[in-house]
């Protein structure tokens, strides 16, 4: 970081900007939407340009705790810069943002084969009402049967045909283009949040995503000298999480003579059991950098593969659920009323 400069800072800015106007995916907790992100990216570069001015180093300018910086970008700030390769961060940043993307995708693609299913079924609702329901009601009529609940179900769907299949488009095509006008305004890594707390497998794919997020950027900053207590404090915000980051930090001021605190148990159990041991346990053996560049690997991978087995589940699921429903839904409104029709002839 001594030898990295202001105008290698700017640089650095000026190349996530360019990213984050070309729409590539790119997480670094400034905000969800592209132009609150490159505001607080233009805020960043006064701030810290003014505290060097001021006579501070550009590490201890952007160690300084505000609301501008968060801990997530200088994360990625203070790895490329320490590694001088501007890209490391950005790569590092970039992956999690990846991940969020790749969930949306596949959530897209699964609601593929239902919408085809969905508007088919809606033709159909749309032929039976129109042409089946008076077929019906006659039929009803001259055998002088008590009109069923079926049937008048399909009556209120033929009284209200004009409005009920113009309005439907009409409302789908607007929600359609609502979230489609702010999916243009969102930041590429900010698409897909609001889906990761309930889609099941997605969470726990973007975890894994950060685990290997945290133990490369450990590991990069410890192999440039960074110390132990420093490296950790930098590495908190690549969790994106701010519990994970408080006691990460925690642990860093606990650090003595390069050794860590035993792990607190609020903490080990959050953690997958191989990353506690390259954190912990592996500098006798093979080296803590070593170990946490194997847990990196081995968390990227964990994370793609959890996410193409999405890719691959998501559809089928989809399908099954909302095709089903839709399908189940059909056949009853057109069966019910010649079922109970049938009923009424038998008795």
């Amino acid at each position: 970081m001594s030898t990295a400069t202001l105008d290698d800072f700017m640089a650095l800015n000026d190349q996530i900007a360019a990213l984050v106007q070309a729409d590539v995916p790119i997480d670094l907790d400034l905000g969800h939407s592209k132009a609150r992100t490159l505001e607080m990216l233009t805020k960043i570069n006064a701030t810290i340009a003014r505290r060097v001015g001021q006579g501070m180093t550009l590490s201890e300018a952007l160690d300084v705790e505000d609301e501008v910086i968060s801990p997530t970008y200088r994360s990625v700030m203070r790895l490329s810069l320490s590694s001088r390769d501007l890209s490391a961060g950005l790569r590092e940043a970039g992956r999690t943002a990846e991940a969020a993307d790749e969930v949306w995708r596949a959530v897209r693609f699964s609601g593929v084969y239902p919408f085809i299913l969905c508007a088919l079924a809606y033709l159909g609702l749309i032929g039976i009402s129109q042409f089946l329901t008076p077929r019906l009601v006659n039929l009803y009529g001259e055998l002088r049967l008590q009109p069923s609940i079926g049937l008048s179900f399909l009556q209120l769907l033929h009284r209200t045909l004009p409005v009920w299949s113009i309005l439907v488009p009409i409302v789908l095509i607007a929600f359609g283009l609502l979230l489609r006008m702010r999916s243009k305004r969102l930041a590429a890594g900010a698409r897909s949040s609001a889906l990761l707390g309930w889609l099941p497998g997605a969470s726990r794919a973007v975890f894994k995503q950060r685990c290997a997020n945290f133990s490369q950027t450990l590991a990069s900053l410890l192999n440039a000298g960074t110390p132990l207590n420093e490296a950790l404090a930098i590495a908190a915000g690549a969790w994106q999480s701010r519990t994970l980051e408080q006691q990460f930090r925690s642990l860093a001021d606990g650090v003595t003579d390069g050794q860590l605190p035993p792990a607190p148990r609020h903490l080990a159990s959050r953690l997958p059991p191989f990353l506690q041991w390259a954190v912990w346990r592996s500098e006798p053996a093979i080296g803590r950098p070593r170990a946490l560049a194997m847990a990196a690997h081995l968390y990227q991978d964990a994370a793609e593969n959890r996410l193409t087995r999405l890719q691959i589940v998501a559809p089928v699921v989809a399908c099954a659920l909302i095709g089903g429903g839709v399908t189940l839904f059909y056949a009853l409104v057109l069966f019910v009323p010649v079922i109970q029709m049938l009923k009424q002839l038998a008795s």
